[in-house]
């Protein structure tokens, strides 16, 4: 995390970290989808990501990597175990 970020890009970082919790919520097969070898991106694919939560693809696949490998606390946020 760095203190250079632009709002822009602070606001795309929490909502991939919000998207992330309700990600690992809401389809907890993410893990299981990656250890069988998908990319973040393939997951978001299957899971409709883009579709059904209305997000950027980029927001996608990085709300997918989140959910695997959570994130330390900062921005505001609570930290998210993977």
């Amino acid at each position: 995390m760095s203190e250079n970020n632009t709002p822009e890009q602070i606001t795309a970082i929490k909502g991939g970290w919000q998207l992330a919790r309700r990600l690992q919520q809401e389809h907890p097969e993410i893990a299981d989808m990656y250890r069988a070898g998908l990319s973040h991106t393939k997951i978001a694919e299957q899971l409709h990501v883009v579709e059904d939560y209305e997000v950027k693809p980029s927001i996608a696949g990085l709300a997918v990597g989140r959910a695997i490998a959570g994130h330390k606390e900062g921005y505001g946020m609570e930290a998210l175990v993977g």
